[in-house]
């Protein structure tokens, strides 16, 4: 999760069905930072490098979105690693979020939201879901965000290969076996639904 003052950092495990955040860098110049970066990567072996792209909600990208392409392209021919980006667009809001939740003063809040949001950031990679058309055909979806209404867990998913399309919210159930589920919901839960998911973006942009 790359800023003009921190870079958050998270690393998943080795099957890459995980992701906790383990540092956060204070960034001082361009080549302390990529030191910095380069211990990370030979302490945790790491195969590939995913950095978020923080895009505006309209599918643009500005200032923020260029400065973490340029670190992604210097990581990856300074390293010569492979590097992904996965839009953002949610993370810092969701790392502050469980912050407040875990009533961490705003104060602190700065200290750990970076590593939180990289771990957001990850987790949009280790959290895809396949479904099938009317033809068959796979389509691939990613987690835009997760919230909860009333005790009921949601999330919202985007097909992965076309982030300006249609969000897509559905039900978070859990089946008789303990495994998580996805539930299409009716209109009026989804307009109830709809409109949590909407105040996350309206943070966003504020």
């Amino acid at each position: 999760d790359v800023g003009t003052k921190r870079i958050g950092v998270a690393i998943s495990d080795p099957l890459g069905f995980t992701a906790q955040g383990v540092k956060t860098i204070e960034r001082i110049g361009m080549k302390k930072d990529m030191a910095a970066i380069e211990d990370l990567l030979v302490q945790y072996q790491v195969k590939k490098v995913v950095v978020g792209m923080p895009k505006n909600m309209n599918g643009t990208i500005g200032p923020s979105g260029e400065m973490a392409q340029k670190i992604g392209e210097k990581i990856r021919n300074k390293f010569d690693m492979e590097v992904i980006y996965v839009d953002e667009r949610l993370s810092t809001v969701s790392a502050e979020r469980v912050l407040i939740q875990g009533d961490v003063r705003r104060e602190d809040r700065k200290k750990y939201v970076d590593k939180i949001a990289a771990t957001y950031i990850l987790q949009i990679m280790t959290e895809r879901h396949t479904f099938y058309d009317e033809l068959g055909n796979e389509i691939e979806f990613v987690v835009k965000a997760k919230f909860s209404l009333d005790d009921t867990d949601y999330v919202a998913l985007l097909p992965a290969n076309e982030i300006d399309a249609m969000t897509y919210i559905l039900r978070i159930e859990m089946d008789d076996e303990g495994d998580e589920i996805l539930v299409g919901i009716d209109d009026q839960e989804l307009e109830e639904a709809k409109d949590v998911y909407e105040e996350l973006v309206k943070e966003n942009l504020q």
